[in-house]
């Protein structure tokens, strides 16, 4: 049965299909943004000299013979680095059911980039780039320290940035426009 293994244990709260999504489905990357990731995985199980059924089943770590996002960034980032979004992105190309869950197929179709049919967003990434490019130029122009910056981020001074801290300092202090 789908949602039960191991005499009826229910899965674990991380491969568990909701209706939440763990990966973001409404920006997609270019088709060819999509090859050029495609063609670094291809070459990383190369060099590991690992089969796409060999990967696909280590990614798969519950043996249900499907991969859950967490089972796929984990098995993954153990193979090529690449940034969270990118590989949210991948994920959700190889996920054309939106279930949470791909097939070996689906994995298989999105590696070698056979029929990838779901509408692409012109989206390079580019962004984070020239944000990380301001952070920087503000704290030269500024004559503060790395930490100093850090606390000008850190908004409720809990040593954390969180998203909120990061999105009202970018706009207050770096003049971002909001999105």
């Amino acid at each position: 049965m789908a949602f039960f293994k191991n005499q009826g244990a229910a899965l674990s709260r991380s491969t568990f299909n909701t209706g939440i999504k763990f990966y973001p489905n409404s920006v997609k990357i270019t088709r060819e943004k999509s090859l050029e990731i495609c063609k670094q995985i291809r070459e990383a199980l190369a060099l590991k000299k690992m089969s796409f059924r060999g990967t696909f089943e280590k990614f798969d770590t519950n043996k249900d013979n499907m991969v859950s996002y967490a089972e796929f960034s984990r098995g993954l980032s153990s193979l090529v680095k690449l940034s969270q979004p990118v590989m949210e992105q991948i994920y959700a190309l190889m996920d054309k059911n939106n279930i949470g869950l791909i097939t070996y197929e689906q994995f298989l179709d999105v590696l070698r980039l056979q029929k990838i049919d779901k509408q692409t967003v012109q989206d390079n990434f580019d962004w984070e780039t020239d944000i990380i490019q301001k952070i920087k130029n503000w704290i030269i122009k500024q004559r503060i320290t790395v930490e100093e910056a850090f606390k000008c981020f850190d908004n409720d001074f809990d040593g954390q940035i969180s998203k909120e801290d990061l999105k009202n300092s970018l706009v207050e202090l770096l003049e971002v426009p909001p999105a």
